[in-house]
This record gives structure tokens, sequence and C-alpha cells, in this order.
């Protein structure tokens, strides 16, 4: 059926409260898409309805997994009635039933500032901003000859077919033809830095991971899909190599998929790392003079530091032909912001006023 927005009459019909909330905007850090369930009860109303409350919870464990930063005992387990108050909207994006059965996928978007709160409150360190996107570019190596833009490349499907929320952002080129003009298969393996980093422009993205799957068979005669990630870029994260074995009875789509949120995860984990706020850091603000050679490279440097994480608000203070007066409104403290700075490809030297950046946005690879 087609997609639907769960309104007041649902809402009326579930017995759920239609707060004002439906008004507000959720941030793609906080919606949750994809979430399934599979619900038997006495007849399909009851089903569902108990569908309804089950995705709630669902998505908001995985929201939690998203936000909060590894290693944290004290993860928040709000009830069920709590749950719904954070809730913005829920979304049906499939469904079948029976007289006793429910099936459904859904989107679940939450209340970014009641989400903010909560975390707050319960004192762990989390992440609730998103990373600027990442482009990947997916290589299937195989004897014949690797695979990028030929169809059917398996792996860039299984890309393909991620959802596009959580905290980065993924962008895979369909394979138009300036794409394939742009880069080959083979220069992607060579990682020919030009090509790749004119292509990751061509997209929108800084920043971009050549991603090669490997397909051999292992010890028990199952496929065994090695992947290997190089990012390029001044704040590509650094994923290296991963492994993933089918299961019995898996197929080869199915594995990859696996391999594919294995490396979105690692990628998620690394911004995590980067960018999570520890519980009770205070919001402060960074003195800072941005070193430019021309109004080109200035709206470069205020694009990217408007969009680092941990940047709450890029305040312009005075810009000149040679420098731009900027205060950073962050909510880390500043070592964390410094290391921020740097992985976005700025040079930075203590100032008698602040901090000194200069942007060094070359394809380093990582």
């Amino acid at each position: 059926m087609p997609r639907i927005i769960l309104a007041l009459a649902l809402f009326a019909a579930l017995g759920l409260a239609a707060a004002p909330a439906v008004a507000q905007t959720a941030d793609q850090a906080f919606s949750v898409s994809d979430v399934q369930v599979d619900v038997t009860a006495a007849n399909a109303m009851q089903a569902r309805e108990k569908a309804f409350d089950d995705v709630q919870r669902l998505a908001f464990r995985r929201l939690m997994d998203r936000l909060v930063a590894s290693g944290q005992k004290r993860v928040p387990e709000p009830s069920a009635r709590d749950i719904q108050s954070m809730v913005l909207d829920v979304i049906v994006e499939s469904e079948k039933s029976s007289a006793v059965r429910y099936i459904a996928s859904f989107t679940v978007r939450f209340k970014p500032e009641s989400i903010r709160t909560l975390l707050d409150g319960s004192g762990v360190s989390y992440v609730d901003s998103r990373r600027p996107p990442l482009l990947v570019v997916p290589v299937l190596a195989g004897a014949e000859g690797p695979l990028l833009w030929d169809d059917p490349n398996p792996w860039r499907e299984a890309w393909a077919r991620r959802p596009v929320d959580g905290l980065v952002p993924f962008i895979v080129p369909t394979g138009e033809l300036e794409d394939v003009t742009m880069v080959s298969a083979r220069q992607a393996i060579a990682r020919d830095n030009a090509a790749l980093t004119a292509l990751a422009r061509r997209h929108g993205a800084m920043d971009l991971l050549v991603s090669i799957a490997t397909v051999t068979t292992g010890p028990d005669t199952l496929p065994l899909v090695t992947v290997q990630t190089t990012g390029i870029g001044p704040a590509a994260p650094r994923l290296g190599t991963l492994k993933i074995a089918a299961k019995a009875g898996e197929t080869l789509p199915a594995v990859l998929q696996r391999a594919a949120d294995a490396v979105a995860d690692a990628a998620a984990n690394a911004h995590k790392q980067l960018a999570a706020v520890p519980a009770g850091q205070e919001a402060g603000a960074v003195n800072a003079v941005v070193a430019i050679s021309s109004m080109k490279e200035w709206l470069q440097a205020r694009q990217r530091l408007s969009a680092l994480p941990l940047i709450q608000r890029l305040e312009v203070v005075s810009v000149s032909r040679e420098e731009a007066v900027v205060i950073l409104h962050a909510s880390g403290g500043m070592p964390q912001v410094e290391q921020v700075l740097m992985q976005a490809g700025f040079v930075l030297t203590p100032g008698e006023t602040g901090l000194q950046l200069r942007p060094s946005f070359g394809s380093a690879q990582r």
C-alpha cells in the first residue's frame, strides 16, 4: 500500500494522544526507519494496537544504540507511555494483515528536544548531530575483473538498499554517464584521488569511502565476504578490513547486505567516538580566526565549519580579504573541538585572541 503518515484519525482509533508535536520538524538523526513488527492477537485490531506499542519501543532502543556512546551502563529505560510522549510521528511504510495477524514496517520520528532532555538528565555521553555525507564507491572484486557501474553489482545494490537515516548519511552514486566517465572500477581500486575527489564533489560530498568487497569460499564452503574500506578526504574515517562469513542457508545478497551494514556501523562508531559529548559537559564558545585567500575558500571553510559535529552554531564576527573572525559555539571541550577541526582539514595554531585556522582541504587518504 502507499506510504501513509499516521494522522489524527489513526491515533484516535488506537487510543493515542495526537499531540501538537506533529507540527514540529524531526531531524534525520532522530528518525528510525525500517522498524519491522509481526504480531498475532485475538483479532486484527488488537494485533495492530500491540504493533504500534512494540514499534515505538523497538525504535527507541535503536535510537539509543545510535546516539549513545558505547560502553555506558546508564542508558535510559523509560516506560511505554514516556516513549510515546517523545514520538513525533509514526509512518507506515508497508503493512499486511489477516484476521489475527499484523505485519508491517515503520519509520518512527522522535522529538529531538525531548530525547536530548532525557539523555541530559541520564548523565550519558551521546551524539545528536549528523556528520557531513560520505560518498560510497562500492567495488566488487572478482576473477573476471572489478565491477563498479556494471549491472548487476550486488555490492552496490546492498549499499543502495540501506536506510537513509542515521548519524552518517551515505551517498551511493547510481552510475549515470558522468559518474562512469569520471571514475572506473580500476581507478577506484588504485585510489585515484583526483578522480575520486571530483566524483565526491559532483555529488555534494567532501569525503568518500572506497569499499572493495571480495567474495571467496570459507573453510566451511560457505561464502566469505572480505571488505577493504579506505577513506579519502580530510574527515573520512579509518575503517580498514572486515570479514563477514555467510550463515547456513544465507544467500550472497544477504551476506553482502550484512557487510554493508557492518561498514556503515563502523563509520557511525567512528563519528560517535569523535563527536560524543561527555556527560555534564557545558557548552562553550571558541574564538577563531580563519585564514583565507579568496571568497570561494571562505565559503567552503564556512560550509565545513557549520557542518561539524559539536559545533552548534557558527557566529561570523567579520570577514576581510585575508581572514574571517568567527565564534564557534561548541558542545564539547576544547581538546575535542580541536580534534574535530583537525579531522575536518584545518591546520590549527594558537593565537593571542583564539585559534588560528588555516583550511587545508586536500585529499589525504585515511
